[in-house]
């Protein structure tokens, strides 16, 4: 986590200065407007998220004290991890709606941060969380449908 809000800050601070105080990018309009389009189904995927799954954590935690189980409803029908899918959507879009492509550079590796946490994340589960192996045989991708 310390990681990944030192990597926001930097990307942040590269996005202003891009695209406020040296105008390094020239990100068209349209793309512009791709990017705010991105916040819409990246806020729906973690709004859903959020409630469909009350055991959500900052830190990857089995709640045996609330009786955690698998969540299989809502986003969770598709992926094994949609708060990341939403999260990565909203750290890619964020940079090209704010006009900065250097912005990116961060992002992606906030996006590769996240992709080696929800490895990390999905082993814990599947060792410490009753019937998640089972969950995972009928949900077999972890962020994207149809690819991984």
């Amino acid at each position: 986590m310390l990681v990944f809000t030192f990597l926001i800050m930097i990307m942040l601070a590269v996005t202003g200065i891009d695209a406020v105080r040296f105008h390094w990018s020239q990100v068209p309009f349209v793309l512009k407007a791709f990017g705010f389009f991105g916040y819409i189904p990246a806020m729906v995927i973690i709004f859903l998220t959020m409630i469909h799954n009350t055991y959500l954590s900052k830190m990857v935690r089995i709640q045996e004290d609330r009786g955690h189980q698998v969540c299989t409803t809502g986003p969770y029908k598709y992926v094994r991890h949609p708060m990341y899918v939403g999260v990565i959507l909203f750290m890619l879009s964020l940079p090209i709606s704010l006009g900065s492509f250097y912005g990116l550079i961060p992002s992606f590796l906030i996006v590769l941060l996240f992709i080696l946490r929800t490895s990390l994340e999905d082993k814990t589960l599947h060792e410490e969380l009753p019937g998640y192996k089972e969950y995972a045989k009928k949900v077999r991708n972890k962020l994207i449908p149809g690819i991984w």
